[in-house]
């Protein structure tokens, strides 16, 4: 409606659905483990309120200009550009997830040391909450109390990967904004737009 009423150019909604994917993604980069259900609900929206203000423009500029014949042969195209590309995106961050997963493991592991009077305190309070087992020291602390030290590093470095990824996404969204000034200009038709 926004096209054919008020005579909006698709690539202004494009470029302002882009700045509202960057903006979701970079207050997305500020998550914790400790955000709420509802903090994430409502982040995912901001996030998803984007996607209304990209494909139907899009859609709209990819078959502007189209002789109606052409119209099924376009639609094929686009879908498979667009499978593609979505597929690229999730290999590349699922890549991203699991290579900055262990790079904030190592990281954080090199903080921790069996001399540090904090992390002995730590393992001693675990050792007390966990039910009676093998006997252990400050000097060798019992498997189950470095599993759970393992597993809470896990968590932390899981969550600095996702972060880093909301980054890459953010800038990502911002280096497409220039790309927009590169589409055409069109009139927009009273019909509605074919979507896929």
């Amino acid at each position: 409606q926004l096209l054919s009423k008020y005579h909006v150019q698709p690539r202004t909604l494009i470029g302002v659905g882009l700045c509202i994917m960057a903006a979701a993604m970079w207050h997305m980069a500020g998550f914790n483990l400790q955000i709420t259900f509802q903090q994430a609900v409502l982040a995912r929206i901001f996030q998803a309120a984007s996607l209304g203000f990209l494909f139907v423009p899009i859609n709209t500029i990819a078959y502007a200009g189209l002789p109606p014949e052409k119209s099924n042969n376009a639609a094929a195209l686009i879908n498979l550009v667009r499978n593609i590309g979505g597929s690229t995106g999730i290999a590349v961050c699922t890549a991203m997830l699991s290579r900055r997963t262990q790079f904030h493991h190592l990281r954080l592991g090199e903080h921790l040391s069996s001399l540090d009077p904090q992390l002995q305190q730590f393992l001693s309070t675990v050792e007390h909450l966990l039910p009676a087992g093998q006997p252990s020291t400050l000097a060798s602390p019992s498997p189950r109390a470095l599993a759970l030290l393992d597993a809470m590093v896990n968590r932390q470095a899981a969550m600095m990967a996702y972060l880093d990824i909301f980054v890459f996404l953010t800038y990502v969204a911002l280096a497409m904004i220039p790309l927009v000034f590169v589409l055409r200009k069109i009139q927009p038709r009273g019909g509605p737009t074919l979507a896929h």
